[in-house]
């Protein structure tokens, strides 16, 4: 498993069962877990490398990024 899946999973409180090789969620653990990975994905989004070359492109790009975000959050916000 990806080293930081692993960490995630550590600091949602979820237990590593060493015999089965697995880690055990309770659900509010799993809610912690899920809301980490998505706070996690959206920073990664947040401090991507931007490109863009002019001043147009770039506020077009970090709208683009900005919006994404927003657009993961509400998604698992809202529960749909």
């Amino acid at each position: 498993m990806n080293k930081l899946i692993k960490h995630i999973a550590e600091q949602a409180g979820s237990t590593h069962k060493q015999s089965l090789g697995v880690y055990q969620f309770y659900s509010g653990e799993l809610e912690k877990f899920a809301e980490l990975i998505i706070a996690e994905a959206c920073n990664a989004m947040a401090n991507m490398p931007r490109y863009a070359r002019t001043e147009l492109l770039k506020q077009i790009e970090d709208a683009t990024i900005e919006d994404c975000i927003a657009t993961v959050e509400n998604r698992f916000r809202s529960g749909e």
